[in-house]
């Protein structure tokens, strides 16, 4: 079971992942590991086990707070505006 869950609801698009914003390891609720120091940057060897969803406004994210996530600088010109509840 979780015990914490997210909810995101994106007030802003995310049009590409080189936008930046949200960023997370699937599966990695599952493995009961400290995050290695060497994936904190986001690049390197790990980039490409990272998922960057791209999100229209008014769609909502669910995810485990167990989950490794995080976000990446927003490169867009128009603010990054989210709503996060957390259960």
């Amino acid at each position: 079971y979780c015990r914490l869950l997210s909810v995101s609801v994106a007030l802003t698009p995310t049009t590409s992942p080189k936008d930046g914003g949200f960023i997370i390891v699937p599966g990695s609720h599952k493995s009961n590991l400290p995050t290695p120091e060497s994936m904190e940057d986001c690049q390197g060897e790990w980039a490409e086990v990272m998922h960057r969803p791209v999100i229209n406004a008014g769609d909502v994210l669910l995810f485990t707070e167990a989950a490794t996530h995080g976000t990446e600088p927003w490169t867009r010109e128009q603010e990054r505006r989210v709503v996060l509840y957390r259960f």
